[in-house]
């Protein structure tokens, strides 16, 4: 399974629409952490979440603009994605300039550039508490499945 692929390159070769597969870590929310219970996990809250955004509970990649869809490549894969064990993150990339190779994207796309942060960073800050990937993505599930009476 590819970490990330690209669904679109616009016409000026400007912009990519980046699709990524972020890993969800299985670490507590902060509601499992005042709760004391250890099920209460940041996949377990993704997979609710998408579970209630979706009655078919199915999850795909659209083509921007189009009605275009692309299936999960694997099994494996969209297992991953049900359980909440990835998240596929949606990130409009823009190139530093017109004038690049092919190759020269690929690797800006990898690795970022000064107007953009790259698909290695994402999934390193994915990880780490605050960044702006985390914010986006899992600071929305912290408090996923609090419950308590008073």
């Amino acid at each position: 399974m590819a970490n990330y692929h690209i669904l679109e390159k616009a016409l000026d070769s400007r912009n990519a629409e980046v699709y990524l597969h972020l890993p969800i870590p299985a670490t507590q929310t902060t509601a499992g952490s005042a709760l004391s219970d250890a099920t209460l996990t940041y996949r377990r809250a993704l997979k609710e979440k998408l579970e209630k955004e979706s009655e078919s509970h199915t999850i795909i990649s659209i083509v921007p603009g189009t009605d275009v869809v692309i299936p999960p490549a694997t099994t494996s894969e969209m297992e991953d994605m049900q359980a909440g064990k990835l998240y596929e993150y949606h990130h409009s990339f823009r190139f530093s300039g017109l004038e690049l190779t092919n190759a020269q994207r690929r690797l800006e796309v990898r690795n970022g550039n000064d107007n953009e942060i790259g698909v290695i960073q994402m999934l390193t800050d994915i990880g780490t508490p605050g960044t702006d990937i985390w914010n986006e993505v899992l600071e929305p599930l912290e408090w996923w499945g609090y419950k308590e009476n008073v």
